[in-house]
């Protein structure tokens, strides 16, 4: 191969476009399809791989850009995440951060309405160690409520169907006098 042949060689493949062919876990590893031929398995980078680290694989089809040093596929690594017709984008905000999921949980916050919602999700655990802290007007709780543990309750009244239950007395109550009394 000539010397020109070889630099423009290089040059087409410092920077493709490709998707996903297979992927393999241990180590995280993908193959791309890329114009007519297919890598042989490279990394793919992630958000984070410090003292944080993310994961988040890849999927089957995603598209992709290839970046390889000098041109050299052997260097390659595999940049996530092209918008396409099989992933469209979720939303076509300015200022909203959406990540959604395939079984239709999706996570959101919109800073311009400071907005968020974690929807969809069957289960959610969350493990503190610590104290867990809900600083709001409102809490409003669609469910039933299991609390194993004790209550604490200061700050303002508890009412049960319209009862203040700290204020509630019983009328007609013999126990000698007319009413049971207020709470003890």
């Amino acid at each position: 191969m000539n010397d020109n042949a070889e630099l423009l060689r290089r040059l087409a493949n410092v920077i493709r476009f490709g998707t996903v062919d297979s992927i393999q876990m241990k180590p995280p590893r993908v193959r791309v399809a890329t114009g007519n031929l297919v890598t042989t398995w490279i990394p793919w980078l992630t958000l984070r791989a410090g003292s944080a680290v993310t994961w988040w694989p890849p999927t089957l089809g995603e598209q992709v850009i290839v970046l390889a040093a000098n041109g050299e596929l052997t260097t390659a690594v595999a940049l996530l995440g092209l918008y396409g017709e099989a992933a469209p984008a979720p939303s076509d905000s300015d200022a909203a951060n959406i990540t959604h999921y395939p079984d239709g949980a999706r996570v959101s916050y919109d800073p311009a309405s400071s907005t968020g919602a974690f929807t969809g999700v069957t289960d959610l655990h969350i493990d503190a160690s610590g104290t867990l802290h809900i600083d709001a007007t409102r809490v409003i709780l669609n469910a039933d409520v299991v609390i194993n543990g004790s209550v604490t309750q200061g700050g303002g009244a508890i009412t049960s169907n319209g009862v203040v239950v700290h204020t509630h007395q019983h009328g007609g109550v013999k126990s000698g006098g007319d009413t049971s009394g207020g709470p003890v």
